[in-house]
């Protein structure tokens, strides 16, 4: 056998050139745009949106069913064609504009065509069923909504951390003369803060998005300033402005999002379950804690429809290693997202070891005083029980002395 035939061989047969293929996906998306559900006395626009507070628009449909078909171009070839329910799986917070995202999502996704059109109006559309768990007890929401039902003790944590935090401070104090001016703008009686000012900018911002003419108030230093802090505003719910416990902190609360992904991969690694896609349709505030839990976190507020994609890959056979993708502007590729020591790409089995740093573990119950509340629950229980078997006790001896007199 000739040199050239020995090479090519060998090339061919090269452990690297079997390539590499994604067996699964763990999306988070934000819904698409919505009508505003802040309002203040000095609005112009009060009881404006038609229908209702916090409702999806035409526009954010299309821009769901636009991050359907951009899906489907990154991940389509380990899809059907059309909708197979072992193959997809997408859970959704018990909110419309969320559920409606992910149907708009989906319907970008899958166009039914041929023996799979359902009418003979050949509609581009296939009904979907999501994963819809009761609000108190979605992990997806509560993060957003009930963080202390989480983890009782990171609020006043991350409260004490603000109060000690200089650079807090000297934020809060920088922006105070713009505070007051906004709550004079608006006339609300609530002061606005850090914490709040958020409210003010998804006011203003809803109208931006639709092309409405803003209060006169609302020039572009002001925008500017709100746009500024509308991310600032988002990361102080989660985490310190340092960032020095950032760690520390998602693993008291946020990491619960990427826990829940590592056990979709693990399922799929050890067959498990056949889901290639697994989707998540949630909030700005859902996908900002993922992201600070990755440690990319760019204190901008997610836009609409959004999206933190990781992905899982085989190599080699047996070998497995993610990547972190993050698409927030639809008008370009997706960004590369540095996950700590892992970086954009690393085994899996190194994505694991540096998850743990971040994610809940079996002290996390204990560290957030859970335990303590169940154990307080348990002792009362069990007193209640024992007083109730002395008091029967009691009865039965009595009735006994009765029954001999």
């Amino acid at each position: 056998m000739d040199k050239a035939m020995v090479c090519l061989l060998s090339c061919v047969l090269a452990p690297s050139t079997l390539g590499k293929r994604l067996v699964q996906t763990n999306l988070i998306w934000r819904h698409g745009d919505r009508s505003s559900g802040y309002t203040y006395p000095n609005d112009p626009y009060q009881d404006f949106w038609k229908n209702g507070p916090y409702q999806l628009t035409e526009k954010g449909m299309a821009q769901a069913y636009d991050l359907g078909i951009f899906l489907r171009g990154k991940y389509g070839h380990m899809l059907s064609d059309f909708y197979r329910k072992d193959e997809i799986y997408v859970k959704s917070t018990d909110l419309d504009r969320t559920k409606m995202t992910a149907q708009c999502v989906i319907a970008g996704l899958y166009s039914p065509k041929g023996y799979h059109t359902w009418n003979s109006k050949n509609t581009p559309w296939v009904p979907f069923p999501l994963d819809i768990t009761e609000k108190s007890r979605d992990w997806l929401i509560q993060i957003q909504q009930d963080p202390e039902k989480n983890c009782p003790k990171c609020d006043v944590l991350l409260a004490d951390i603000h109060k000690s935090s200089e650079r807090f401070q000297t934020l809060s104090a920088k922006y105070s003369t713009f505070f007051d001016r906004v709550q004079k703008f608006t006339g609300s009686e609530t002061p606005y803060s850090v914490f709040n000012i958020i409210n003010v900018f998804d006011n203003i911002n809803c109208l931006r998005e639709h092309g409405h003419l803003l209060p006169d108030w609302a020039d572009d230093s002001i925008l500017y300033e709100l746009d500024l802090l509308s991310g600032i505003s988002m990361g102080v719910r989660f985490v310190d402005i340092e960032g020095v416990h950032t760690k520390s902190l998602s693993k008291l609360r946020i990491g619960v999002i990427l826990e829940n992904m590592i056990k979709n991969m693990k399922k799929r690694m050890q067959q498990e379950t056949s889901y290639s896609l697994i989707g998540y349709s949630a909030h700005d505030s859902t996908l900002s804690a993922l992201l600070i839990s990755l440690g990319a976190y760019n204190w901008l507020l997610p836009p609409y429809s959004s999206c933190v994609m990781i992905d899982l890959y085989e190599q080699n056979g047996n070998e497995y290693f993610v990547e972190f993708w993050y698409r927030n502007d639809s008008s370009t590729d997706p960004y590369p997202l540095s996950f700590y020591d892992c970086g954009h790409k690393c085994s899996f089995e190194k994505f694991v070891s540096v998850a743990a740093t971040v994610t809940t573990d079996e002290t996390t119950p204990l560290r957030c005083d859970i335990l303590e509340k169940s154990n307080s629950d348990y002792r009362y229980l069990v007193y209640f029980l024992f007083a109730s078997l002395i008091l029967y006790l009691a009865i039965s001896r009595r009735r006994h002395y009765l029954r001999q007199w």
